[in-house]
C-alpha cells in the first residue's frame, strides 16, 4: 500500500472502486472484530463438542483431534487471518489502504468458506464411528511399536543378583510416549 510505483497505480485505481480508500479502515474496523468473534464463538462451540465426545469415549478424542495436521492448519489460517487484521488495522495509513483492506475481503470470505468446512470436518470426526475407527488405528499402530521394542528387549535380566520390588502408578491415565533409546 505504500509503494509509489507507476505500475502499481492502475490496479490500485482499479481496486479502489472495490475498496474505496475512505471507508477502507472503518469496513477493516468492522469486519475484524466480527470474524473475531464468529471464529471465538465457532471454536469454543466445537471444543465443547469435542469435549462431550471425550466424555462419552475417553480423553484420547481431545488429543486426536489436536493432532489433526489438518485442524492445526485451520486453527493456524484462523489465527493468522486474525494477525492480518490487526496488523493492518495499527499499521496502514487509512488513506492508502487499498490492497491490504482487499486482501482483507478475500481472506474473509476464504475464513467464512473455510469456517464451514472445519464445522463438518469437526463434525466428521467425531462421529462415533470415526472416533473408533481412529482408535483402532493407533491401537494397531501402538500395537506395532509394542512388538519393536519387544523385539530389542534383554530375555535374560543382566543383573539377577540386586534386590528388585514392584512398582506402581499412584495416578491413572495412558500412557502416550516411552523412550526405549533412553532407558537402553
Amino acid at each position: 500500500d505504500r509503494n509509489t510505483g507507476g505500475w502499481l497505480q492502475p490496479a490500485r485505481h482499479a481496486l479502489s472502486t472495490l475498496a474505496p480508500p475512505q471507508q477502507n479502515q472503518s469496513m477493516l474496523r468492522t469486519v475484524g472484530p466480527g470474524m473475531l468473534t464468529l471464529m471465538t464463538i465457532t471454536f469454543f462451540l466445537l471444543l465443547t463438542l469435542v469435549h462431550r465426545m471425550a466424555d462419552v469415549f475417553t480423553w484420547v478424542v481431545v488429543e486426536q483431534f489436536l493432532l489433526h495436521r489438518v485442524n492445526q492448519a485451520y486453527f493456524g489460517y484462523f489465527a493468522g487471518v486474525s494477525a492480518y487484521y490487526v496488523v493492518v488495522v495499527a499499521v496502514v495509513s487509512p488513506n492508502q489502504a487499498v490492497f491490504s483492506t482487499v486482501v482483507a475481503l478475500v481472506v474473509s470470505v476464504l475464513a467464512l468458506a473455510a469456517l464451514v468446512t472445519f464445522g463438518y470436518l469437526v463434525l466428521d470426526q467425531l462421529r462415533p464411528t470415526s472416533v473408533v475407527e481412529r482408535v483402532v488405528q493407533l491401537t494397531i499402530a501402538t500395537r506395532a511399536n509394542q512388538l519393536d521394542w519387544l523385539r530389542r528387549v534383554r530375555q535374560e535380566p543382566l543383573l539377577e543378583q540386586l534386590p528388585c520390588a514392584i512398582v506402581r502408578a499412584e495416578t491413572s491415565g495412558y500412557l502416550v510416549d516411552i523412550d526405549l533409546d533412553l532407558l537402553a
